[in-house]
């Protein structure tokens, strides 16, 4: 599908060739003559081998960080050799090693200021690589398709009711593809359904996705064992399947030799063709396999939607183009088939916003984050360095005394700077690596965001941590060198020198401004954001998940194409499964609640007028069994439940949840009333019960109207839910459930058991998770804005120890010093405070997008944040001054 550039010098394409910044470095690094010129062509041949096979992006990354390695490896020759960079002869290296000498004997004197400042940079920059890791694995990343930013997912638009993501119709996949001419190419796939695969063992349930032959081809996706779907179907005899690479290892055992050989899915024989590479995102998280069949030929203008449209941009064409004509198309089909297509149009969406727009916002607030508290981290290591440095103005100015220039006192902090900076990232990327591997092994899922298990700690990401190590050095090395280098020899005679003192002074002030100023934007964010997760948690969804356990049941193949016998089939195991011991409550339903999937269908009241197309409501559909209600906790309002009169063949009764009812019948009961729900026909069907409503999608939508209809009557669906509430463990109950399935049918599978409180706390992850670790943020930075401000205050108490004590002597009360030294950091907060407020007004509004219920201004958040900072700072306050309000008169006649 790519195409290709024309070739630049070396075989390399102008537009895709090595970064011009790496070859200019090398250029000035590598040695002249023969050996430079054969190290930059085989650097070259290679860079062009791996983006044939891993892409542009990985190989500018991998031919930028051979570059940085081979500068340093050059550098340090010519250091040995006595010669610069540029080939200036000079003692770089044995200066550079000197003050590595002595940075490191001032290291192990002081291994306390030592421990807390790399320990402070470690904390900085090992949750900035961790976070940054995510970033670049789900928004930097392209997506593994070749040309990824053609590809474009397509939906049906519902306009009445702004449904802008709705699966589409067969018959307008085909229309939309017969008479477009911006795509290249245009394929469909199902949604991803369950289903039963009788592989090399039992048979067991997999998430299968029905799709086009050209469906791998278009994405531009490959296999890494075997190939992909054959692209016509009239030459291939049995249903070819390809696996996914998960799927492959966990539950065949990453067999080889599985190519080739034949397997039932649902009882219909399918060959295995190919495993997909692992790198691949598939349109469905979770997809086990793909099975190719004609899901886009024939007239099906006006039977349901149901499949996922996937459209790779011509060359040339744009997006907006491409909106413009299907939605031209789009209105033609809703003259052609009024009653089917009234009131639809089409979405067009990239890929990559599709798969990722949804926690784009989360994660770059998350990486703010984290950058603030790097920041933070980076002041109070510069205070660190501001008051040592301060302390060896007399060991600075006697080495300016013996010859030594400002720019070797600036070098020898900046290399303590380095030093410091160096280990930190040492065991802050350590500490990174072992959090990005716990996440994406251990539990990826409890995130909510996609593409997180392919985050790793790996060259880009090392980049990224070696640009913050040398950034902080600067950051907290600068301005301790810059001191150094105005330090005069004079001032070795005074050890009272009040000009470097005072400077000094100012900048560690103005840094604890800083550190309280963003601690305060941290702080409010955490807050707002826990805000809204308690609110979104406190929802009533309708339900009561607590000692509930599910599984799923799929009844497929010839034996099961009879209706009646799945009916009996699900009768018989929910009595069986009743009846176990610690089993209080059983029932079934076609789609759990907050699990991502459902039906859905208009409806009317029968007593009404039929609406036009385009102005009826929608209503979620379930089909359900036995006492699903009572085992969902489930409270019923008016009316009854189904029993065995709604058994009866010919019996149409529902039951509506509150939203329906309150929609037409808001002042009387719905009881009794006859509604036509626009399914499979028009017969009218009578309300006999009236039960809460339950929010389907999630605690952060409203429920809409849902009509729950007896599979008795109305088996729409081959797969069931099976819902039990009861005493025992969870995995007693699956355990019961399997063993009641194997007693009916050993050849039906039991599928997706889980806990029904585990699918709840998913649908609420991902604001979890950004709450929880915006707190961990908020609460770091505060201790280092707390410390950061301790540290300025004892350190101007230990200054000035002869001054308060002459204070004291002079008849000043302990008090009075109290309320001096902590006036002096209060002064310092308030400042801090008042910034970090107009601060938090002007990012608040970035967090909109992330709230429930909450208004991203707060002023409670506000107040919560000041009020902890206040505390904090008191309390950080409150040891030096109490030390100050101690010390005795005879300090004052001590020397210094």
């Amino acid at each position: 599908m790519g195409r290709a550039a024309d070739p630049g010098p070396g075989g390399a394409s102008p537009e895709h060739g090595p970064p011009g910044w790496a070859t200019r470095l090398l250029e000035r690094v590598l040695p002249d003559g023969a050996v430079g010129a054969s190290v930059a062509a085989d650097l070259e041949e290679e860079f062009r081998d791996v983006r044939g096979s891993r892409g542009r992006r990985r190989a500018e990354v991998w031919y930028s960080w051979e570059t940085v390695k081979l500068a340093g490896h050059f550098q340090w020759r010519a250091l040995r050799a006595g010669v610069g960079t540029m080939g200036r002869r000079g003692g770089g290296l044995d200066r550079q090693l000197q003050n590595a000498r002595l940075a490191m004997r001032h290291f192990v004197r002081a291994p306390g200021f030592t421990a807390t400042a790399v320990g402070t940079i470690a904390l900085g920059i090992g949750a900035s690589v961790a976070i940054f890791a995510v970033v670049d694995a789900v928004l930097l990343d392209p997506l593994p398709y070749e040309e990824a930013d053609e590809l474009v997912a397509i939906w049906e638009w519902n306009v009445p009711r702004d449904r802008r993501e709705n699966v589409a119709n067969p018959g307008n996949f085909k229309a939309w593809r017969d008479r477009s001419i911006t795509f290249e190419a245009m394929t469909a796939v199902s949604m991803m359904q369950p289903t039963k695969f009788t592989g090399p063992e039992q048979p067991e349930e997999v998430m299968t996705q029905y799709a086009s032959p050209d469906f791998f081809s278009v994405l531009g996706m490959q296999a890494a064992l075997g190939r992909t779907f054959t692209p016509d179907l009239s030459a291939v005899e049995t249903t070819e399947v390809v696996l996914s690479d998960r799927y492959w290892r966990q539950s065949l055992g990453a067999d080889t030799g599985i190519l080739g050989r034949t397997f039932q899915l649902n009882d219909t024989p399918v060959v295995v063709v190919g495993v997909l590479r692992p790198e691949y995102v598939a349109f469905g998280e979770g997809t086990d396999l793909w099975a190719s069949i004609d899901v886009g030929l024939g007239d099906q203008t006006n039977s349901g939607r149901w499949m996922m449209v996937l459209g790779r941009l011509a060359e040339g064409r744009t997006l907006e183009a491409a909106t413009d004509e299907l939605r031209t198309v789009a209105s033609r089909l809703e003259e052609e088939y009024p009653e089917f297509n009234a009131g639809w149009s089409v979405n067009l969406v990239p890929l990559e916003e599709q798969i990722v727009g949804d926690v784009r916002a989360t994660l770059w607030v998350l990486l703010g984050a984290v950058a603030v508290l790097l920041l933070i981290a980076c002041g109070n290591v510069a205070n660190l360095f501001l008051v040592r440095a301060t302390a060896r103005r007399s060991e600075m100015a006697v080495r300016r005394s013996l010859g030594a220039t400002g720019g070797d006192l600036a070098g020898q902090l900046m290399t303590e700077s380095v030093f410091v900076s160096g280990a930190g990232a040492l065991i802050g990327v350590g500490v990174a690596v072992a959090a990005v591997h716990w996440v994406t092994t251990t539990m990826p899922d409890a995130f909510g965001i996609p593409r997180i298990e392919s985050a790793a700690v790996d060259p880009t990401v090392l980049a990224f941590a070696a640009a913050l190590t040398v950034g902080t050095a600067l950051v907290f090395g600068l301005l301790p060198g810059v001191q150094a280098a105005w330090t005069t020899p004079g001032s070795a005679l005074s050890s009272e020198g009040r000009g470097p003192s005072r400077r000094s002074g100012r900048l560690r002030d103005l840094l604890v401004v800083a550190e309280v100023a963003l601690s305060v934007v941290l702080l409010a964010s955490a807050v707002v954001l826990v805000q809204s997760f308690m609110r979104l948690t406190s929802v009533d969804d309708g339900i009561e998940p607590e000692n509930v356990v599910v599984g799923r049941v799929n009844l497929t193949g010839d034996r099961w194409d009879s209706l009646s016998r799945q009916i009996a089939f699900y009768e018989e195991l929910i009595d069986r499964v009743a009846a176990r011991p610690g089993v209080e409550t059983v029932g079934g339903i076609t789609f759990l609640p907050m699990d991502g999937l459902g039906a859905g269908t208009s409806y009317w009241p029968a007593d009404a007028p039929t609406p036009a197309a385009d102005e009826r409501t929608v209503a979620d559909v379930r089909n359900v069994e036995g006492d699903y209600f009572g085992a969902m906790g489930i409270d019923l309002l008016q009316g009854r439940l189904f029993d065995e009169r709604d058994r009866v063949e010919g019996t149409r009764s529902v039951v509506v949840n509150r939203a329906l009812a309150d929609l037409y019948w808001p002042d009387e009961s719905g009881v009794g009333e006859r509604i036509v729900v626009n399914w499979d026909d028009q017969t009218p069907w009578e309300i006999v019960g009236v039960v809460e409503s339950v929010r389907l999608q999630g605690p952060d939508t409203e429920p809409r109207g849902t009509v729950y209809l007896p599979y008795a009557s109305a088996p729409f669906f081959p797969w069931m839910h099976v819902v039990v509430r009861g005493s025992t463990s969870s995995s007693d109950v699956a355990s019961a459930i399997r063993g009641e399935i194997a007693a009916i049918d050993p050849e039906v599978p039991l599928g997706s058991v889980r806990v029904m409180k585990d699918v709840v706390d998913r649908s609420v992850a991902r604001p979890r998770v950004t709450g929880v670790l915006m707190i961990v943020f908020a609460g770091l930075a505060t201790l280092l804005a707390a410390v950061g401000l301790y540290g300025v205050l004892a350190y101007a108490v230990s200054r000035r120890v002869r001054e308060i004590g002459v204070r004291i002597a002079l008849g000043a009360e302990p008090r009075r010093v109290l309320r001096l030294v902590v006036g002096e950091g209060t002064r310092l907060v308030a400042v801090g405070l008042a910034l970090g407020l107009v601060g938090s007004f002007g990012v608040q509004r970035y967090l909109e997008a992330l709230l429930y219920q909450v208004d991203p201004g707060d002023p409670r958040a506000l107040a919560v944040a000041v009020a902890v900072l206040m505390t904090v700072s008191l309390g950080a306050c409150a040891a030096p001054a109490w030390r100050a309000s101690r010390v005795a008169p005879v300090e004052a006649l001590r020397p210094e």
